[in-house]
């Protein structure tokens, strides 16, 4: 019983916070046979000792249990995995945007120098543009223009 509420456990949070949910999925019944069988390997490898630890023959007493077949193991960690991923989907409030590509002339070119280039009729050409990129230019080379 603990086996199973535990996968079950893997498999919720696997569900919940792992994307592409399919995955996500796949990913906890292949992670439950895993533990499942990593299990089964420590206490058939270390069961056999003349005097084994008190933890040794409880897990081996969690793992030889009928209910902690590989198929209910792996049952429970996907039905889980797969209920939160189907809530997840359905409860998600985040918005999808949609993938766009600009338009042909939307894009801003840069000259040799990095710098961006002014596209017609972006900026209205005034008097104050002029003084305040007359101004700019005087603090960085020193003489006004």
């Amino acid at each position: 019983m603990i086996l199973l509420v535990s996968m079950a456990i893997l498999g919720a949070a696997l569900g919940a916070y792992l994307r592409p949910r399919p995955l996500a999925v796949v990913l906890a019944l292949g992670a439950a046979g895993g533990i499942r069988g990593g299990l089964d390997l420590i206490v058939r490898l270390a069961g056999h000792k003349y005097d084994p630890p008190e933890w040794l023959l409880r897990l081996e007493a969690v793992v030889n249990a009928p209910s902690a077949g590989y198929l209910f193991v792996i049952g429970s960690a996907g039905g889980a995995a797969l209920f939160a991923a189907l809530l997840c989907m359905l409860l998600d409030e985040t918005p999808y945007r949609p993938f766009w590509l600009p338009a042909e002339g939307g894009v801003r070119t840069r000259d040799r120098t990095g710098r961006y280039k002014r596209v017609a009729d972006m900026i209205e050409e005034r008097s104050i543009h002029a003084a305040a990129e007359a101004r700019m230019h005087a603090a960085f080379d020193g003489e006004m223009r």
